[in-house]
């Protein structure tokens, strides 16, 4: 643990960039959604690329853990410090140190939201592509390897990352390293830049990482249809994706819109429908043909209650509107609870088969979750509300949760589409990923020998952590056991 003879010398490395008042503890604990708090035992605000070396070293040198944290919107327990450790906060390392509009990329700090990093690029004519949760860093997008709204026409993260600078651990002291070049394309050896996306900070800290960014569209439409039947709405985007280039196609089933009109107040949809929200966007020519074709086909094709936004303002009330899905779930069920976001996928072929079977599922262990799905590129997810202190809560969700990931590794698919494993979805690693899980293992003991960047996130290590305790090392144990236990915390103010 970090002793008070420990946090006077790191105060002294980072002068009054460390905190360790109960409120600034618990901010950084990742307790927004299901998983139990994991205390951190000090939070450093890193400021610089130099800041992180030194906290780094400080960590390796003590072998104390560290949680790199960006905007805290995680989902999974990525950011919860289950042993305790120095939480080290990259939210004011949120700088554009680059930008080549010719080349079309992009070089930040990793802890800019990239709702952030969008309004400085807009004035040029430029976005990034990959939306998630809003406020989200990129450094944590990047960590998890996160896609969202956009990523049925830009990908995830790892279709979007030129490269990194990291800093790692080199014969037991802090090193940075950069991977990936400027060029758009490179054979030149082992692909390091995606060996650290999806890491989830669990092999070193990005301190800059450069993106790939595009012009914007001249010219955008969003449509909004519903239907009766969620079978028919998947369907329909089934077919129509061969035709139409959707830049951003979403579902929300019944419980899910029925939510989402009573938080934002939208009038145009009808509550009890199933609602898919897309948009179009490029060449107005070529656009204007692609919803005229849409339309024709939903006409066709069970599709009701069907409106067009040509002007920028409704359209982007539409969508926020469902980026408040999860807020909106919460308010409308319950909102004494927390969100358990399942987040599996499969192949398009599979994906309505896939939906029934779920529902089936929820039926039979008496659950109420609405649906969001990324319907584009077959990756949904059921938000489940539950006490995290109720037991009969936890169960029921946790068997859903089991039963729809199931479901999708059977269809050829995966447990999770963009959230990442942290400390959730490792129970579902091995199924998915049992013959290859040696493999991931040997990576994290050779890049992380130590064992102190974000222990215990997906997967879990045979060694034991040592934690060094003036001149005694003392031994902390890594057992699922203890995963959820709050550490040890130093309540003195700041």
């Amino acid at each position: 643990m970090l002793t008070p003879k420990l946090l006077i010398e790191l105060k002294k490395i980072l002068p009054e960039k460390v905190f360790t008042s109960t409120e600034v503890l618990q901010k950084h604990a990742g307790n927004l959604f299901y998983i139990n708090n994991g205390l951190p035992d000090a939070v450093c605000y890193v400021t610089s690329e130099e800041d992180v070396i030194k906290v780094t070293n400080f960590c390796l040198h003590h072998k104390i853990p560290l949680i790199p944290y960006g905007s805290g919107t995680s989902v999974e327990g990525h950011i919860a410090a289950t042993n305790g450790g120095i939480c080290v906060d990259l939210s004011e390392m949120n700088q554009v140190i680059a930008f080549s509009p010719q080349d079309g990329y992009v070089i930040v700090e990793p802890g800019i939201p990239y709702n952030k990093l969008n309004e400085y690029l807009d004035p040029y004519g430029f976005h990034f592509p990959v939306e998630a949760g809003w406020g989200a860093s990129i450094g944590g997008m990047v960590a998890t390897n996160a896609s969202g709204a956009g990523a049925t026409d830009a990908g995830s993260m790892a279709k979007n990352v030129v490269g990194c600078s990291v800093i790692v651990c080199k014969d037991g002291k802090a090193s940075k390293i950069k991977t990936g070049t400027k060029s758009p394309k490179s054979s030149a050896g082992y692909n390091l830049t995606n060996l650290f996306i999806g890491s989830e900070g669990t092999l070193g800290v990005f301190t800059q990482i450069t993106l790939k960014v595009r012009k914007n569209f001249s010219y955008h439409n969003t449509v909004t249809c519903q239907f009766d039947d969620i079978l028919q709405a998947v369907n329909f985007v089934v077919s129509m994706k061969g035709f139409v280039q959707f830049r951003r196609v979403e579902l929300l089933d019944k419980l899910q819109t029925e939510a989402c009109v009573s938080f934002s107040g939208v009038s145009y949809l009808d509550p009890n429908k199933i609602t898919i929200i897309m948009e179009l966007a490029g060449n107005e020519l070529a656009v204007r043909e692609e919803v005229k074709l849409l339309i024709e086909f939903l006409k066709n094709n069970h599709g009701i209650n069907i409106k067009i936004f040509n002007d920028k303002k409704s359209a982007e009330f539409i969508w926020m509107m469902r980026k408040n899905a999860c807020p909106a779930a919460i308010q409308f069920i319950n909102k004494n609870k927390k969100a358990m976001a399942t987040d599996i996928s499969v192949p398009l072929s599979k994906l309505a088969e896939c939906i029934d079977a779920c529902y089936e599922h929820m039926e039979r262990i008496g659950l109420k979750a609405p649906l969001v799905a990324h319907v584009g590129d077959g990756n949904f997810h059921f938000t489940i509300l539950v006490n995290p202190d109720s037991e009969h809560d936890l169960k029921k969700a946790l068997e859903f949760n089991k039963r729809i990931v199931e479901e999708a590794l059977r269809r050829g698919g995966t447990c999770t589409g963009e959230h990442g494993i942290g400390l959730g979805k490792k129970a579902f690693l091995e199924s998915e990923h049992g013959d290859s899980l040696f493999v991931m293992k040997l990576i994290k003991e050779a890049l992380d020998p130590l064992k102190i960047f974000n222990p215990g996130k997906i997967i879990d290590v045979d060694r034991k952590l040592h934690y060094s305790h003036e001149s005694e090392i003392k031994e902390t144990s890594l057992s699922s056991s203890c995963m959820f236990a709050p550490s040890p915390m130093l309540r003195s103010k700041i």
